[in-house]
């Protein structure tokens, strides 16, 4: 898990301009994790961690970029 504000490139700039922002967090699933589906919950040191959205796999290694919104 990241937060864009600590992150170079594109996707990260993006996502800072959002008005929600500071609760965005960037998370990467890998092949053998189970993928959670757009709206799932996650927890996250004790707090929920909803995902909004998600890539498509990557060609190459079949990782995907899910982003997250923190509520605290």
């Amino acid at each position: 898990m990241q937060d864009p504000a600590k992150v170079q490139g594109a996707f990260s700039a993006t996502l800072r301009q959002q008005p929600d922002a500071l609760a965005l967090r960037i998370i990467r699933v890998y092949p053998d994790d189970t993928l959670p589906g757009v709206g799932a919950s996650i927890d996250w040191l004790g707090y929920p961690l909803i995902v909004v959205a998600m890539s498509d796999p990557s060609d190459f290694t079949g990782t995907r970029v899910l982003t997250g919104r923190l509520e605290r």
